[in-house]
């Protein structure tokens, strides 16, 4: 039996009109300034690592914006933006800024939710000794330093009414039909996933709810990006055996990668203890690895799939002429 083509995704189209990312862009710069309060009010309470959920994010947004406008927008030329009713295109000027808002700006507000989600878990580690995790777990206080509810509610929210409010009369601002579409890269998520919970297991030590959490975190951010695109007729696919693969491998395998990379590169140990200060540094050099790791998984496209290793070894694998 045969998979039916709407099952197999083999691209990643999103179609929306400009009004869109105006009202989405105007909600996420307003959640950013919101984030960058509470880390100033965090770090002005002598929290530790008050900056990092905001920085981390912010991080992303910058590597998923040179990895989407530079690398598979400019140089493979993997990333397409198309007017299917012939509307005149942006400029230059206009598609930096459109691919600033797509990449930067939205990547950066979904990971912030799932980040906070997280928090908490950033502070711990795991392997330490019994009297370092007490005094870490006593700089996290749940009432005090968990992000308020409306941060959590909000983001699923604006997202889930965008659609429906882009398509009302009274937003005439830009209705410029896009086509945005890239290659779906399904085997490459779930190769970094099977990495990532390797590490997060036998490097971090962390425990089975504490991946389940990141990984549920992970799914949660494909039900506020992908879920509604999907259900409001935005995306290039209409099967829900598809949704459910998406909502499964992409945002997952990025907020498993971005939480071992913040944690490693954040440094748990303390300044006053040498081997403390030796385990971050070792910390940070594998934090700078996995970063590597998942630049040149980037940078080999569609390369860096089970299909395409199996294409790029083929020819190299010797065989036997058979009657």
């Amino acid at each position: 039996m045969t998979k039916s083509p709407d099952t197999v995704v083999m691209k990643e189209s999103r179609r929306f009109e400009l009004d869109f990312s105006y009202i989405d862009c105007v909600c996420s710069v307003l959640f950013c300034v919101a984030l960058w309060l509470r880390s100033c009010k965090r770090a002005q309470a002598g929290k530790p690592h008050a900056w990092v959920v905001h920085n981390a994010c912010h991080y992303f947004g910058i590597f998923a914006f040179f990895a989407d406008y530079v690398l598979y927008y400019h140089v493979q030329g993997t990333r397409t933006v198309e007017y299917p009713n012939g509307d005149e295109p942006m400029g230059p000027f206009g598609n930096f800024l459109f691919f600033f808002w797509f990449d930067w700006i939205n990547g950066a507000v979904i990971v912030m939710w799932a980040m906070l989600v997280c928090e908490d878990l950033l502070m711990v580690d795991a392997r330490a000794s019994k009297f370092t995790r007490i005094h870490a777990k006593n700089a996290w206080i749940e009432s005090d330093d968990r992000a308020p509810l409306w941060m959590f509610v909000v983001v699923p929210l604006w997202f889930w009414s965008t659609p429906p409010l882009s398509r009302f009369e009274l937003l005439p601002l830009d209705n410029r039909l896009l086509l945005v579409t890239r290659p779906s890269e399904k085997d490459k998520y779930w190769m970094l996933m099977v990495v990532f919970m390797v590490v997060m297991k036998a490097m971090m030590g962390m425990s089975f709810k504490q991946v389940l959490r990141v990984l549920l975190s992970g799914i949660g951010c494909g039900l506020i990006h992908h879920a509604p695109l999907f259900f409001f007729g935005m995306r290039g696919y209409s099967s829900p055996k598809a949704l459910i693969v998406t909502l499964c491998t992409e945002w997952p395998a990025i907020m498993m990668g971005l939480f071992v990379i913040t944690k490693f590169l954040c440094g748990l140990g303390s300044p006053v203890s040498k081997v403390s200060m030796e385990e971050s540094k070792r910390g940070r050099r594998t934090g700078f690895a996995l970063f590597a790791l998942v630049l040149a998984f980037g940078c080999m496209g569609t390369k860096a799939s089970v299909r395409g290793i199996i294409y790029e070894i083929m020819p190299y694998v010797p065989a036997k002429p058979y009657q």
